[in-house]
């Protein structure tokens, strides 16, 4: 039996771990002990814009820290002029941040490949080009030797 859950990648990690779900597809790092990982894949972060004037642009609509701690660390960068500005709007998922752009409250930061109907930018808060990537990664708990968890991990492995 299958049951997909959807959630941030720390909850995801702290669900494998307590033996609530079996494996997970976050991102990492993984700070739990007795836990396991496969990387998947990595993606460029992109910069999307629902705002139609680059004038008088709010600034970038942040992640929560425990939630997206490498998304933050790219958006933490000051401003060109040297002084942080504060987001009008904080959120913990992609979808969020596509919501609350397309509500006026500012750029976002995803996954490039993440589907959005918005204007791509190359170039991150200071105007330097945004180079973070992302990576996903398959995690189990590592004593895990059930049939089940084995076949994924060695599709996982295969691809």
């Amino acid at each position: 039996r299958v049951r997909l859950i959807e959630s941030i990648s720390s909850t995801l990690e702290a669900q494998v771990e307590q033996n609530l779900i079996d494996v997970a597809f976050l991102h990492p790092p993984i700070h739990q002990a007795g836990l396991s990982e496969i990387p998947l894949m990595s993606k460029r972060l992109v910069k999307y814009d629902a705002m139609a004037s680059p004038h008088d642009r709010p600034p970038t609509i942040r992640y929560t820290r425990r939630d997206a701690p490498v998304l933050v660390a790219e958006l933490d960068r000051p401003e060109p002029d040297g002084v942080e500005a504060d987001a009008l709007a904080e959120v913990d998922t992609a979808i969020g941040a596509i919501v609350m752009s397309h509500a006026g409250y500012g750029p976002f930061v995803v996954p490039e490949g993440f589907p959005s109907p918005f204007k791509r930018s190359e170039t991150c808060l200071d105007g330097s080009p945004l180079k973070t990537e992302l990576g996903t990664s398959i995690v189990w708990r590592s004593l895990d030797r059930r049939p089940m968890v084995k076949a994924l991990l060695d599709i996982c492995r295969r691809s």
